[in-house]
């Protein structure tokens, strides 16, 4: 039997929660690298001017690293103009409401791993070539046309800061603020680059699945099975998310028909059991925010096996924080079993 859990629930503002359908097919890399190539542009040149300014005034003004920077010419920043309205980073943009300047953080932190050749620049303008991964300092340096502006700067990089807040950037931990590292969250490269596959933090708890499967095998009453399948359809058309609860001890019938109504959308089955993820309760806030978003950001069906372990008293605080991340209606689809 399957059930509608919370039905009262009501849908937010999907505005900037849901895909846009039209940027999620099946894609390969774009000729404007999935829209990133305005902003890859843009670090070019500022690459080439720091560079530029370094080479030009390499004696006292460098030792002090003041002067010459103010120096700099710091072209007027258009590039988040230029990104495609139906492009993926786009789609980040307004889903985490991030500013032209964490667009430029982001392009930094990812630009390496488009071309290994910028870790060398990064190396030479740290002037360190174990430095080969971006600083809070060299962002800075980059985007900041004087002193005033950096200090203005900092506080994209704060706890608070959209960047961090969502877990789409990570700082290490360095003796000053200027020195640590930027660290972009791998989901975020997957998504921007549109890699294909599963998370590999999450192999050991999860199955993805191409679904190809027949409804013969289904041991679902015809009437019923369509009216699934228009649901899941009008939901998914309309962006609307849909959890549904699949009840009944038949296993095997009730996956059966999550990969069903996976493949009646042409979208993959994201399978995440519950019983394993709780083997590793220290980290089970983490690595359930690392499968909510796995579906969130590959549209994908997310099965959850074994929910009912979750009603057991010890389970209590999972089970919070499992409900809390169901009423944000981030994901689509989701059926638990």
């Amino acid at each position: 039997m399957v059930e509608p859990l919370k039905a009262n629930l009501q849908t937010q503002n999907t505005k900037t929660k849901i895909f846009n359908k039209s940027i999620t097919s099946k894609t390969q890399i774009t000729p404007d690298i999935n829209g990133l190539l305005p902003l890859i542009q843009n670090l070019d040149r500022r690459i080439t001017q720091f560079i530029s300014s370094l080479q030009k005034h390499c004696q006292t003004e460098q030792k002090y690293g003041i002067t010459w920077f103010q120096k700099m010419e710091i072209a007027d920043d258009k590039t988040s103009s230029q990104i495609s309205a139906i492009s993926l980073i786009y789609w980040l943009q307004n889903t985490f409401e991030l500013s032209p300047f964490d667009l430029d953080i982001l392009t930094v932190t990812l630009a390496p791993e488009i071309d290994r050749e910028y870790e060398r620049f990064y190396a030479y303008i740290q002037d360190e070539t174990s430095h080969k991964k971006p600083t809070v300092d060299l962002v800075l340096n980059l985007y900041c046309s004087n002193i005033l502006e950096k200090l203005s700067r900092r506080q994209h990089f704060t706890t608070n800061a959209p960047l961090i807040s969502n877990g789409l950037l990570y700082l290490s931990s360095e003796s000053t603020f200027l020195s640590q590292h930027l660290i972009i969250n791998p989901q975020v490269v997957r998504l921007l680059l549109n890699q294909p596959g599963l998370d590999s933090r999450l192999i050991s708890y999860c199955q993805l699945k191409e679904t190809n499967i027949s409804a013969d095998i289904l041991y679902l009453n015809p009437d019923i099975q369509a009216k699934l399948q228009t649901l899941v359809k009008e939901d998914w058309q309309k962006q609307q998310p849909l959890l549904l609860y699949f009840q009944g001890s038949d296993r095997p019938g009730k996956c059966n028909t999550a990969q069903f109504l996976a493949q009646t959308l042409e979208i993959p089955l994201l399978i995440a059991d519950l019983a394993k993820l709780l083997e590793d309760k220290s980290n089970f806030q983490q690595n359930l925010e690392l499968i909510w978003r796995e579906a969130w950001f590959f549209q994908r069906l997310l099965y959850w096996e074994n929910f009912d372990i979750l009603y057991l008293p010890e389970n209590q605080i999972p089970y919070q924080s499992f409900m809390r991340k169901i009423e944000k209606k981030e994901v689509l689809l989701s059926f638990l079993e």
